[in-house]
């Protein structure tokens, strides 16, 4: 009967969310209980193939529409965030600049353009630019090559001497009355018999710091020195010292004599050994980590 074929068909096509092709379903119960009852298509990203499809057929048929579909590629990519109504005229733009290039003659038929000498003052500068270039390359090697022994140098003065004057950040910071004693156990500086470039090698403390520090032998006691600072500052007394008296004609000289002769060669042992690894010898041990296991609940 007619009644049995529609349920048939009705079986039908809730079996395949599509249904069969060329049938239809019947449009039966109001518009709402039928879009109610459409079924839900999977989102698949329709755009991204579309694209793929598009470039690979440009690529593989039509040269100049390869050309147009790059050009588009391009200008999304150097730009995503462009609208639509932006992004036409930026490639009808490209579109007339490429036309410009193509009747343009092949720069193989152009005469070479000679290039123009530069002037005195600009090769002067040239020069110096690429020699500023190479100093601070070399002073780099220089410094990298002796980063552990200058941070463990710089661990134990601010550690040690940090404490005397308390503060949240010990052995971070490297105070001014810290600076002095390193010079002096390195023998920069005399305090019972100040010389000449004394007052230079302790100034390189407020030029090496971050804040504004009055004209004046002493520093605030607030005032310290980070990392990168004390590096700074090694580096201008190794100018001082050897730089400007004409003993070294390189900065990355200057500083290797300097770290040689003086923070090698007179510190004591003691300040030139990494505290870490004094902690990791004698604490970071199986045994202690046991001990401290056992008694986590009390610490």
């Amino acid at each position: 009967t007619l009644a049995q074929q529609q349920q048939q068909q009705r079986r039908q096509q809730q079996g395949s969310p599509l249904g069969s092709a060329g049938s239809a379903r019947p449009r039966t119960g109001s518009p709402g209980q039928r879009q109610a009852s459409a079924p839900k298509l999977p989102k698949l990203p329709f755009a991204a193939e579309r694209v793929q499809q598009v470039c690979t057929q440009a690529v593989q048929q039509k040269p100049a529409l390869a050309w147009h579909t790059e050009s588009w590629l391009q200008v999304q990519e150097q730009a995503p965030e462009w609208t639509p109504g932006q992004t036409l005229p930026r490639m009808q733009a490209a579109t007339r600049q490429q036309k410009r290039t193509a009747s343009a003659p092949p720069s193989s038929l152009l005469p070479p353009v000679a290039a123009q000498p530069l002037d005195e003052a600009s090769q002067e500068q040239q020069k110096q630019a690429e020699k500023l270039e190479q100093a601070l390359s070399l002073l780099q090697k220089t410094l990298a090559q002796r980063h552990p022994l200058l941070l463990a140098i710089f661990g134990s003065y601010a550690l040690v001497l940090r404490q005397q004057h308390g503060g949240p950040d010990p052995g971070l910071m490297l105070p001014y009355s810290a600076w002095v004693a390193l010079l002096e156990d390195c023998r920069l500086i005399d305090a019972q018999r100040p010389g000449p470039k004394d007052k230079e090698f302790l100034g390189a403390f407020k030029a090496s710091c971050s804040g504004k520090y009055p004209l004046s032998p002493q520093a605030p006691a607030s005032d310290m020195l980070m990392r990168f600072e004390y590096f700074e500052a090694l580096i201008r007394v190794a100018v001082a010292k050897y730089v400007k008296p004409g003993q070294c004609r390189e900065v990355h000289e200057a500083l290797g004599t300097l770290i040689s002769e003086h923070l090698q060669g007179h510190l004591p042992a003691d300040m030139r050994q990494d505290p870490n690894t004094f902690r990791a010898n004698l604490l970071y041990t199986p045994c202690i980590d046991a001990t401290l296991r056992r008694a986590g609940g009390p610490l």
